[in-house]
């Protein structure tokens, strides 16, 4: 079984999500957007070892406490993967610290990846294969995971946020292309509107309707109900 704990951390309320092989103990961390000692305590608490850790793209909300993360992790190394176009984006979180109007230091700059993705690669753990999807709009480089065909998953929220689901069909990790209701927001540097419309009908869209959507902010959604009521969609 493949089990997702939901984090949802900082001001910017981002879902960061912890998958975990419960046969091996070995986990993904996708997104670690900070309060790292909440996501540390957890990892402990469960004596479980970080293999991989992805990025679905750099903006602060999504990157800025990977330094910390790592930091904390007392001696693991677990591999990073993320999108090559996105470099100037993981070194300048102070400038978009600024953005925000949020105290420097707050957040760090993200090391670059030890692994660069496109788009259409596929990356293994444990029972599952995520296969990359390049799907820019929000940001250049953003990419999101779809998981094809998990024998079985759970997805619990830390603090209840959310009720537990359980199931067996596919699941996509979507960042902040795609939320329950609405897009991905495009007026930040690097974003495009059009783009993004496009990357989600032509490449989200095209996924099994039954496909659960693990968003990067807000609920889960699925993709036949998005199809059918996202505003922005029609």
């Amino acid at each position: 079984m493949i089990k997702i704990r939901t984090f949802v951390v900082t001001p910017f309320a981002q879902n960061l999500r912890v998958l975990i092989d419960t046969d091996t103990s070995r986990c993904l961390v996708i997104d670690p957007g900070g309060e790292e000692k909440r996501i540390i305590e957890y990892l402990s608490k469960g004596k479980l070892k970080v293999e991989k850790i992805l990025l679905t793209h750099s903006h602060i909300d999504h990157v800025g406490g990977l330094a910390k993360f790592e930091e904390s992790l007392a001696g693991d190394s677990p591999e990073l993967l993320g999108h090559l176009v996105e470099k100037e984006m993981r070194g300048a979180i102070g400038f978009q610290c600024e953005m925000f109007g949020l105290t420097q230091g707050t957040f760090q700059n993200a090391r670059e990846p030890d692994k660069m993705l496109s788009g259409g690669e596929s990356i293994e753990f444990g029972p599952i294969v995520l296969e990359s999807i390049f799907t820019p709009g929000h940001s250049p480089g953003h990419l999101s995971f779809f998981i094809k065909e998990p024998k079985e998953w759970k997805i619990e929220w830390d603090g209840k946020e959310e009720p537990e689901k359980q199931g067996t069909g596919p699941l996509l990790i979507a960042g902040d292309a795609l939320f329950q209701g609405s897009i991905g927001r495009t007026d930040l540097p690097g974003g495009n509107h059009e783009q993004l419309i496009s990357s989600i009908k032509e490449k989200l869209l095209a996924l099994p309707p039954e496909t659960r959507v693990l968003a990067g902010h807000g609920p889960d959604t699925e993709i036949e109900i998005e199809a059918a009521n996202n505003p922005f969609l029609q």
